[in-house]
């Protein structure tokens, strides 16, 4: 598989399923450093695409990656909504008082390692 990787002048992100990572049972190692949009999760460079890398080689996937420089100017990546776990997401959406709760840290997802 081939993934695009993308870079600005601070920093870069490697742009995956967020099916994947489910796929991966990694979902939930990812950091909020990451980024999401739509059906797909951007890793920044400095510790979720490492957390991806050795999931992938563990899983003798391997890949390369498409370097897409976005030259001087901001990555609009950094406008996408910060990395949630799906779980987390579906809970916003649905149950807003969920969603409030989460954000006062009156509620805690437990998540099975």
């Amino acid at each position: 598989m081939q993934y695009d990787f993308i870079q600005d002048p601070g920093h870069g992100w490697l742009k995956v399923p967020r099916k994947l990572l489910h796929e991966l049972n990694i979902e939930h190692k990812i950091t909020h450093c990451s980024y999401q949009r739509a059906d797909f999760v951007y890793l920044e460079e400095d510790c979720d695409y490492s957390t991806f890398q050795a999931a992938m080689n563990q899983a003798g996937r391997p890949f390369t990656c498409r370097d897409r420089t976005a030259c001087e100017k901001r990555s609009k990546i950094r406008s996408y909504e910060s990395f949630r776990p799906a779980l987390e997401t579906a809970l916003r959406t649905a149950i807003p008082a969920a969603a409030a709760m989460m954000d006062a840290g009156r509620l805690v997802i437990l998540r099975a390692e």
